[in-house]
């Protein structure tokens, strides 16, 4: 199964909308990005629940890829959740063993995916208030242990940002772009540029210039872009 990543911010906003009286599980996950070395074979997931309800999730694994600038998602079982269905009581932890189960020693990117699960209708009443269904999206890389990023950087084809392109053979996690001489346009989790592939970072119209300086994996990196 394939669909977009930005699938499970859509449904959530469109249920905000819809919902003028409503619930959302404050659940929070620790870490929030699981990153090895591709001879790695698993990785522990802690979940916490601080409210007074029961929560419950189905954890499933999608191998991560990018086309024409996006990110693409495709359901996988090279990864998995141990338990898949997690069941958190009220104030408790939960923690979630992920395994790599095949594609041992390669490089290697997925999304592993917290699905909340609605509660039975016994559980909820008819009242005014909903219950939100909020997921959790968690990347998950196998990448050699020296960083290898090799970034270039021209105008996305539709003319929303830019389109950055890695050559090299690690994740390229980018937190900031501006121009650069200047303070950054955008700020935070912006995206990764996985290796051999495209990212699209999209920017207001009057963001342009013809050479950027980003955030990578921490550090600075000065790019021009090509015409």
């Amino acid at each position: 199964m394939r669909f977009n990543v930005r699938f499970l911010t859509v449904l959530l906003v469109a249920a905000l909308s819809a919902a003028p009286s409503a619930f959302a599980a404050r659940v929070s996950l620790t870490p929030t990005t699981l990153l090895g070395e591709p001879t790695t074979k698993a990785h522990a997931v802690t979940l916490f629940n601080p409210d007074d309800l029961p929560v419950s999730y189905q954890v499933k694994a999608y191998r991560w890829t990018q086309q024409d600038g996006k990110d693409q998602l495709v359901e996988t079982s090279d990864v998995l959740a141990a338990p898949s269905i997690v069941e958190l009581p009220p104030k408790g932890r939960r923690v979630v063993r992920v395994m790599r189960v095949s594609g041992h020693g390669a490089v290697g990117y997925y999304r592993v995916i917290f699905q909340q699960l609605p509660k039975p209708r016994s559980e909820t009443g008819t009242g005014a208030n909903v219950s939100l269904l909020v997921n959790h999206s968690i990347p998950l890389g196998f990448e050699a242990a020296q960083p290898d990023v090799r970034l270039s950087a021209s105008l996305s084809p539709d003319g929303s940002g830019y389109r950055l392109t890695n050559t090299g053979t690690t994740a390229a996690r980018v937190t900031t772009i501006g121009p650069s001489s200047g303070k950054a346009w955008r700020e935070g989790a912006l995206g990764w540029v996985l290796p051999g592939l495209s990212k699209d970072i999209p920017l207001k119209p009057e963001h342009r210039a013809s050479a950027l300086t980003l955030t990578v994996n921490g550090q600075p990196v000065s790019l021009t872009v090509a015409p």
